[in-house]
C-alpha cells in the first residue's frame, strides 16, 4: 500500500475508521458517508422523579419523519443526560438531510440550539422543574463547564451506512479496487510465524465500520467478529454473527445511499 509517508508492506489491512472509511477505500464513497453528528450533556431539571432517570435508562425519541433523537444518563456525578440527535433540526437548506462530510471542529447553530431546549419539551416542563444548579467546582478543575442546563456540547462525524446496517469482513476485490495475494505469497509467512504456530487468513483488506449512530451496540462485537474472520476462525463466529453484516459484493452493489436519505430524511 502507497501512503504519503511511503509504502506499507503487509497481508493485511484493517480499516476501523468508520466515517472516514471511504477516504481510504474510494468505492465505499457512496455506500458509507461521514455525517456530522452533535452530543450534549446536560442537569437533569429538577422535579424528574428518581425512577423515571435513574441512570438504569436509555431513551430514543423518535419524530416521525424527522429523524430521531437519544437520551441516555451517566450513574455518578452530576447524573448528567448525555442527549444527542437534532439532524433534521440541524439542516438550514435541504429539509430533512444532515451535514454529509461535515467538519467536526465546529457545531451546528441550529441543532445545537434545538438539543440545548429539546429535553423539558420532551419530558413537560412540568415534571422537568427548575433547572438543577451545578455542583462545586474547584478552580484547578478542568475544562470550565457551562454553568447553566447545557454542561456542554460537542459534534463528530458518524459513518452512516446506505443500507443502514454495519459493514464487516474482508472487502472484495470490486470494493478494495486491488486484487487478492495468493495464501502461497502472502508476507506473513515468515519463520517466526511458522514457529510459533500462529494461523491467520489469507492476506487481505478488511473493514468493520458504517454503524450508523449505533456504535455502542453494534461496533464491540463487530470488531471481535471481524479478529476471528483475520486469524482465520470463521467457526467461532458462525453461531452468533449475523450473515447480512459481511459486506459482499452483491450487497455493496445493491446499497444506495440515495434511497436511504429519501427514505429518512425527507
Amino acid at each position: 500500500m502507497q501512503t504519503p509517508r511511503g509504502r506499507i508492506l503487509t497481508p493485511h489491512v484493517v480499516y476501523a475508521v468508520n466515517g472516514w472509511s471511504s477516504h481510504l477505500i474510494p468505492h465505499m464513497r457512496t455506500k458509507l458517508v461521514p455525517v456530522r453528528g452533535m452530543m450534549s450533556a446536560q442537569r437533569p431539571g429538577r422535579a424528574l422523579h428518581p425512577s423515571t432517570l435513574s441512570g438504569q435508562r436509555s431513551f430514543v425519541f423518535y419524530r416521525a419523519t424527522s429523524g430521531y433523537d437519544y437520551l441516555t444518563q451517566l450513574p455518578s456525578g452530576e447524573h448528567e443526560l448525555m442527549f444527542g440527535g437534532g439532524w433534521a433540526m440541524a439542516c438550514d437548506n435541504v429539509r430533512g438531510m444532515p451535514d454529509i462530510g461535515a467538519d467536526d471542529s465546529a457545531v451546528n447553530h441550529v441543532g445545537q440550539s434545538y438539543l440545548a431546549g429539546a429535553l423539558p419539551q420532551y419530558f413537560g416542563m412540568r415534571n422537568w422543574g427548575e433547572d438543577t444548579a451545578p455542583s462545586p467546582v474547584s478552580p484547578t478543575d478542568e475544562p470550565e463547564w457551562g454553568r447553566g442546563r447545557t454542561k456542554a456540547q460537542w459534534s463528530g462525524i458518524l459513518g452512516i451506512s446506505a443500507d443502514m446496517l454495519p459493514w464487516v469482513g474482508r472487502l472484495p476485490e470490486k470494493v478494495s479496487g486491488r486484487a487478492l495475494q495468493k495464501r502461497s505469497d502472502r508476507l506473513a509467512e515468515s519463520v517466526d510465524e511458522k514457529a510459533s504456530g500462529a494461523q491467520v487468513a489469507p492476506p487481505g483488506e478488511w473493514i468493520a465500520a458504517g454503524y450508523t449512530g449505533e456504535g455502542m451496540v453494534h461496533a464491540w462485537m463487530s470488531g471481535k467478529a471481524l479478529a476471528s474472520m483475520v486469524l482465520d476462525r470463521e467457526d467461532e463466529i458462525a453461531s452468533w454473527f449475523p450473515e447480512i453484516l459481511r459486506i459482499t459484493e452483491k450487497r455493496w452493489k445493491e446499497a444506495n445511499i440515495e434511497d436511504m436519505f429519501a427514505k429518512y430524511f425527507t
